[in-house]
């Protein structure tokens, strides 16, 4: 099930080809929102403000496809 809408149809997962697989961002068909996934059995190593920062990459890769963030990232928030 969606963490943004609640429904469990169309959701695909979405990542960097090439990559660890640590990081992809779970898409929802749905409600046009993603949510990153962070793969702990990919990456033993793997931390949740950093790896975000570091997969930047995917945010505009699924952005350019139609889906836009949820929750919003709070590093980019202005006051």
């Amino acid at each position: 099930m969606r963490v943004t809408c609640g429904k469990s149809g169309r959701v695909e997962l979405i990542g960097v080809e090439g990559d660890a697989g640590a990081v992809k961002a779970e898409a929802c068909g749905d409600c046009r929102t993603y949510a990153k996934m962070l793969y702990q059995a990919n990456d033993t190593g793997v931390d949740p403000v950093a790896d975000d920062l570091a997969s930047v990459g995917l945010d505009v890769v699924v952005a350019e496809a139609g889906w836009r963030r949820h929750p919003p990232n709070p590093l980019v928030l202005v006051g």
